[in-house]
């Protein structure tokens, strides 16, 4: 019996799978023998499974590949933030080292009041809303009068610190620091006199005071006085 090629072309899955009636598939096999354009369907049709298999590894190798490059990616992203972590700390701690070595002076109006208590005790008010880092004082005589001479400075890093926080304190209208109290000296009922210095100028008093032995017969300029007393 001889096949149309439309027929042929429709019963060509069935044919190829080996599910025609044996009468169907001599007759099949009779037109494909014949016939070159339905013998290039059918390897077509036979090569279909394999293409398809093909594009179905390449397709999964490729969603390999771009799941490596996207981990790849990710750890060179982690990498790249945790060194700029790391630098960025590393900037951080050397810019609090180098300002933290800074000292700034704190002017002599700071202080507010100096105040010699019963227990005999030497204090100085420092004003509302400043830091200090560091403060020392050391006895001199000056004119034959018994007198201590003190000084607060502060770390560069402090007050940047401080005036943040009292930026944030006065625009939330929380509070503002109160004065600071600074133990001058313990054991100060025969002072007479309390002046003030820049620290900057620490070396510089340090020297005066080391060339004359402890005694002055006036205070250096850049020394304020801040408290005499007035018993005496």
């Amino acid at each position: 019996m001889k096949l149309p090629c439309y027929l042929v072309r429709d019963l060509l899955p069935l044919y190829k799978d080996g599910v025609c009636d044996p009468q169907t598939a001599a007759d099949l096999k009779e037109h494909l023998a014949g016939c070159e354009s339905c013998r290039a369907a059918l390897a077509a049709l036979a090569a279909e499974p394999a293409a398809r298999a093909v594009e179905a590894e390449k397709q999964r190798a490729d969603a390999v590949a771009l799941r490596l490059l996207r981990r790849r990616l990710v750890v060179r992203w982690i990498a790249i933030a945790l060194a700029a972590a790391v630098l960025t700390l590393a900037l951080l701690l050397g810019y609090r080292g180098w300002v933290g070595g800074q000292i700034r002076d704190i002017p002599a109006d700071a202080i507010e009041e100096v105040v010699l208590r019963e227990d005999g005790s030497l204090h100085a008010w420092l004003e509302g809303g400043l830091a200090y880092t560091t403060m020392s004082g050391v006895r001199a005589e000056v004119g034959g009068r018994e007198a201590v001479f003190f000084t607060v400075g502060v770390s560069v890093w402090d007050s940047q610190v401080r005036a943040l926080e009292n930026l944030r304190n006065g625009l939330l209208k929380d509070r503002w620091y109160g004065a600071s109290d600074l133990t001058i000296l313990q054991g100060a009922r025969d002072i007479e006199e309390v002046y003030f210095y820049p620290i900057s100028r620490s070396e510089e008093l340090d020297t005066l005071l080391r060339e004359n032995n402890q005694s002055l017969s006036a205070a250096p300029d850049y020394a304020s006085l801040l408290w005499t007393d007035d018993a005496t």
